[in-house]
């Protein structure tokens, strides 16, 4: 009889075992695994051969096995496994497998195939030579469902909000996940979250282990509420059901004002907000608030003045105006400067469970001068057509201040619309934006 054990490629347990016969009709084989071995399944092949010389093993044959692969690094991920020793010879290499390499499974040949590292406990191969991204590869091998697994590697998580992120909400939902499906057959894919410790933005410390909550062991999540603006740092320990342990993983996160950047050149910019500004901040001079702004202008057609204007006198501190008086995401803003202007402009945003309704702008049968509203600032920029679905419009502009020039777009074209611009459109009968 013949045993070999073969799990990760470079494991110190791999090799044949000693057998010995105790007793009439029994084999016994011992190894011992090394302290610290290399995580993974170790698969167990074993022959047995009677004294008319046949032969037997507990082996799996798998003829011709169309295999996936990633063309980038040529490595076969197998569908079975751990990878028998077919040769028992105490390890896996390429007189184990047969790799066919062809451009269909009719043609496909090991003329020119060449193998490298094979990891018989992740089940991969990496073909050298004769695979490219339009190959098909066919793999012959052998399996076995006798195995055990050695799981020394602790823990690995993720922490969202990303490490070194900056979040522009202060009631973020903090999540963990940990990784801990490690090879395949992995039995210790759980973990016990034992430490989750916050340190916020004025030097204090809170034990925070009790906010976070799981449905599998492997997600864990806090939905925090009125974070304080700054950086925080989250450190974290765990362990998994193999007992290994992830101690003090540290996750730095910034909570920050959820604002857009306005930038303005000299001269005439045709802006809009994505989002309305704060209730106690939405005057037309807390939005523009720079002394280079002079003159600024939209335009309501359901007004009987159509134009509404702010405007600075030389010398004045404030923008004045009867007509303009305050700033929101429905429309547009001509804005003229006399200088470079960057504008940064808080937005609180619609919160999750609030009693408001997403935004809906009513427009005109002819010109509006409309935003590029979003709830979203991560979107910056969509399709003109899907911006403006259920509008009959005919024709749109944008204006470019580093030409002195309007941009037209038209439906079915590949405009789109951006964060931070404005727009004028023309419907052909009034309508609702719903952005």
């Amino acid at each position: 009889m013949v045993m070999s054990v073969v799990g990760p490629n470079g494991a110190t347990t791999n090799g044949t075992l000693t057998i010995t016969s105790p007793t009439p009709n029994n084999s016994e084989g011992t190894f011992t695994v090394a302290t610290g071995d290399t995580t993974g399944a170790y698969g167990v092949s074993i022959q047995a051969t009677d004294l008319g010389s046949n032969a037997t093993t507990n082996l799996t044959a798998v003829a011709d096995e169309v295999a996936g692969f990633v063309a980038s690094t040529n490595t076969v991920t197998l569908a079975n496994g751990p990878i028998g020793d077919v040769d028992f010879d105490g390890d896996v290499d390429s007189s184990d497998i047969t790799v066919k390499v062809g451009t269909t499974s009719a043609n496909a040949t090991t003329t020119g195939v060449t193998l490298g590292a094979i990891d018989a406990s992740a089940r991969t191969i990496v073909v050298s030579s004769g695979l490219t991204s339009s190959s098909v590869a066919l793999v012959s091998y052998s399996h076995t469902a006798d195995s055990f697994e050695i799981d020394v590697s602790a823990p690995a998580v993720t922490f969202d909000p990303a490490d070194g992120t900056t979040v522009k909400n202060q009631s973020p939902y903090i999540r963990l996940v940990f990784d801990e499906d490690e090879y395949p057959g992995d039995s210790y894919k759980t973990v016990t979250l034992t430490k989750a410790s916050l340190l916020y933005p004025d030097g204090t410390t809170a034990d925070v282990l009790a906010n976070f909550t799981t449905g599998d062991n492997i997600e864990y999540i806090w939905g925090a509420t009125d974070l304080a603006l700054g950086d925080y740092e989250l450190t974290v320990s765990a362990t998994d059901t193999a007992l290994n342990a992830l101690t003090d993983s540290v996750g730095k996160f910034t909570i920050a004002k959820r604002s857009v950047t306005l930038a303005l050149r000299p001269g005439w910019n045709l802006v809009s907000l994505p989002d309305d500004p704060a209730a106690t901040a939405n005057g037309v001079n807390d939005v523009f608030s720079s002394d280079k702004i002079d003159v600024v202008l939209t335009y309501d057609p359901t007004s009987a003045a159509g134009w509404l204007s702010a405007t600075r006198a030389a010398g004045a501190t404030t923008l004045e105006s009867t007509t303009l008086t305050s700033i929101d995401a429905s429309k547009a803003y001509w804005v003229h400067s006399t200088d470079v202007v960057s504008l940064s402009v808080d937005l609180p945003g619609l919160a999750p469970g609030s009693a408001t309704l997403p935004p809906a702008y009513d427009l005109s049968a002819g010109w509006n001068l409309v935003p590029y509203a979003t709830a979203d600032l991560s979107v910056t920029s969509r399709d003109s057509d899907d911006y403006f679905t259920g509008l009959k419009w005919s024709r749109a502009y944008s204006f470019n201040n580093t030409t002195n020039s309007f941009v037209g777009a038209l439906p079915l074209d590949s405009s789109t619309v951006d964060v931070g611009s404005g727009y004028w459109v023309y419907l052909r009968e009034a309508g609702t934006l719903v952005p």
